[in-house]
Order: C-alpha cells, then structure tokens, then sequence
C-alpha cells in the first residue's frame, strides 16, 4: 500500500522497477500494479507476486544484498536503518543479537520488495521532512511465524515505540512490522503541530475489507513548523 500511495503520488513505475533490479532476485517476483478503489476511493494497488521459495533470509544476507545492489548513498542507508530497525526489535523480543535475527515474514521477497521500494520512493520524492497522524495498529489478532498474537503483532508494537498510537479502529492488523518499521525510521515528526498545505496527493489501496476504507494516504506539500511564542525577557530600571 505505501509503494501503491508513492507511484499513485507521481514516483514513475519504470523508475521504481529499474531500481528494484538492481537486487539478485529478480526471478523470484513480479510486480502488478493497476488502479482500484475502497469505499469510492480510487488510487493505485500494487501486488508483489512472489515465489514462494520459503528463503526467508537473515539480516546480513539481506545488508549483503543491498550494499551488492550499489544503490544511491541515500537509498541505501534508508533501506539498511528500516532493517536494522527490524533486527534490533526481532532481537530484543527473542533475545538474540540482531546481526543473528532470522527474518520471517520480513525475510520474504515481497517485504523486501515492500521496504527497499519505500527507500527507492521516498529518495525520488525528497522530501525535507516527512510527517505522520497518529498510527492506527488495528484490534483483534494476527497469524505470525511464532504463532497467534494479539494485534499488534511484537515487532509492530516494538517498532512504534515512542510512536503515537491507536488501537482497535479496526478488526485486523491495519499495521505490519514492515509498515511500521518504515514509519519509525522515516517519520521525522508524529502529531505534527504546524500547518501542512497539501499540493499533490496519493493513494495506496489495501487488500483488506476494513469498516473504514482501507488506504494509505500520501500528500506532498508545504510545511510551516508550529513555533512558540518567545517569553519576553526585559529588565526594570
């Protein structure tokens, strides 16, 4: 859905999939991207079909197969610190260096796609600052690797940490680990205090039937950063 909202936002499809086969996995996805709509709201929807090869592989695989792509300096510490952040919270949730984490559902082609196309967008894009509403989690529970948790998922929650959050406005996972780990590296401020001018604007469409549509929204704009009032400082003769 983020990269759905990205090309419906104007990041060229060929731009994207030029950048993407940079990566030594190009036999094993493919992209579709079409337009669709939720609840009357239209944008694009991109689906990542992957082979499933059950090769969900480990952090310095992956660190091993971004720096290999020689991508950009920006895109690629963007795409290692959204994985670096996953390592470090897979670790503390089971314990175990993060360099050592074997990612599962992260691991796979398609969240590998997800994250480094996040990367490869938001650097076209270049923004000077990248803002977020609070992140609805979702209510209810989730199948994972380990097993059936409650939403969100360990890694979601993990990830959000010091993010503003709300639960249970719907019945699903309405954020993932790699959504989430997207956010919490690339959101410079959550909440945002100032006064956003929205110029362009992007639609992501969801797969899931949610009571609320199930998109995700990305406008580009101008910002103008909330700025107190300076105490006024004098003296009494």
């Amino acid at each position: 859905m983020n990269l759905a909202a990205f090309l419906d936002l104007g990041v060229p499809e060929s731009h994207l999939r030029a950048e993407l086969a940079r990566l030594p996995i190009q036999s094993e996805y493919d992209i579709e991207v079409r337009t669709g709509a939720k609840m009357g709201i239209s944008g694009t929807h991109v689906k990542v079909h992957a082979q499933d090869t059950g090769d969900h592989r480990h952090h310095a695989t992956i660190v091993k197969m971004i720096r290999h792509a020689r991508y950009p300096t920006g895109t690629e510490q963007r795409a290692l610190a959204i994985f670096q952040a996953i390592a470090e919270a897979e670790g503390k949730i089971h314990n175990v260096p993060p360099e050592k984490v074997h990612f599962h559902e992260v691991g796979a082609v398609d969240s590998i796609i997800d994250i480094i196309g996040a990367a490869i967008a938001i650097e076209y894009v270049n923004p000077d600052i990248i803002l977020c509403n609070p992140v609805e989690v979702g209510g209810g529970f989730v199948d994972c690797a380990h097993g059936r948790f409650p939403v969100p998922a360990p890694a979601t929650q993990e990830l959000l940490v010091g993010a503003p959050c709300t639960y249970g406005g719907v019945d699903g996972e309405a954020t993932t680990p790699t959504g989430a780990a997207i956010l919490s590296v690339s959101v410079d401020e959550f909440s945002p205090s100032g006064r956003f001018t929205p110029n362009k604007v992007g639609y992501g469409i969801g797969f899931k039937e949610f009571v609320i549509p199930n998109v995700v929204r990305v406008a580009l704009g101008e910002y103008v950063p909330h700025r107190p009032a300076m105490a006024a400082i004098g003296h009494v003769n």
